[in-house]
């Protein structure tokens, strides 16, 4: 069997760190949370973040090519992560690390 893991809030925990980076980068940018956006669904495509707190497209783009990136590159994996994996290789399965980036913000 094929079985695709992703990175992001799959294999790592960095939720929580990436809202409280752009809830710091807002307020660096004098940039208010905006009201009712708080219950919003996550895509992945930044898009919540950018309504959330009003980024133009450059500041969307600056987040999350650096800010965004640098906690991702940082990110250690879940506990017993390596270990489950290894017992599903072990299995005879195939596993592929996936992850989803919008290669618009990181050119």
């Amino acid at each position: 069997m094929r079985i695709g893991i992703d990175i992001d809030d799959t294999l790592t925990d960095i939720n929580e760190e990436l809202e409280n980076a752009a809830l710091e980068y807002a307020t660096r940018l004098g940039k208010n949370h905006v009201k009712g956006t708080t219950n919003l669904v996550d895509k992945n495509d930044g898009n919540i973040y950018q309504v959330r707190y009003g980024f133009t497209y450059d500041e969307l783009k600056y987040f999350l090519k650096d800010i965004q990136e640098s906690i991702t590159n940082k990110a250690i994996p879940r506990e017993n992560a390596k270990e489950t994996i290894s017992k599903l290789r072990k299995a005879g399965n195939e596993i592929y690390i996936v992850t989803a980036r919008d290669l618009e913000f990181y050119l």
